[in-house]
């Protein structure tokens, strides 16, 4: 693992069996509040490209939280699945007061997320950056 900066550090790089890199993942030792959502602490998060079938996937070993506008609705993430320029699958949860679960939250969160450009943006970005990374050793 990587010296900590900010409280963030990269816990791992992994290759494919071609060289190139196809994954990375950090790991928050403190909490990190955003306009994108809430990483809690001693939480790492792995994003893997697996190539243009199986496409990006973002895991979190801790549910990371979404904004959703309202103090009485939250909406959580632990697995996102990306695939030609949509979000294809996720695991995740919807309550209301953090406490009374709403049917079909994964769902909805994935609906949520297909209809908002700048995230799929930032999806496709990630997935063109880990499809374009080469193994340090091949340059």
């Amino acid at each position: 693992m990587s010296q900590a900066t900010g409280g963030v550090a990269i816990s791992s790089i992994d290759y494919s069996n071609q060289g190139s890199v196809n994954g990375v993942s950090l790991t928050f030792f403190k909490s990190l509040l955003s306009g994108a959502g809430s990483i809690p602490p001693l939480t790492t998060i792995s994003a893997h490209y697996y190539g243009s079938e199986t496409g990006l996937t973002i895991e979190a070993s801790n549910p990371v939280s979404l904004p959703t506008g309202k103090s009485w609705y939250s909406a959580d993430i632990n697995f996102l699945q990306f695939t030609n320029d949509k979000v294809t699958s996720v695991t995740g949860s919807v309550t209301i007061l953090r406490i009374i679960p709403v049917p079909g939250g994964s769902k909805d969160i994935q609906d949520r997320l297909n209809s908002n450009k700048d995230a799929l943006d930032v999806l496709n970005r990630l997935a063109g950056f880990l499809n374009d990374c080469d193994h340090p050793t091949k340059k």
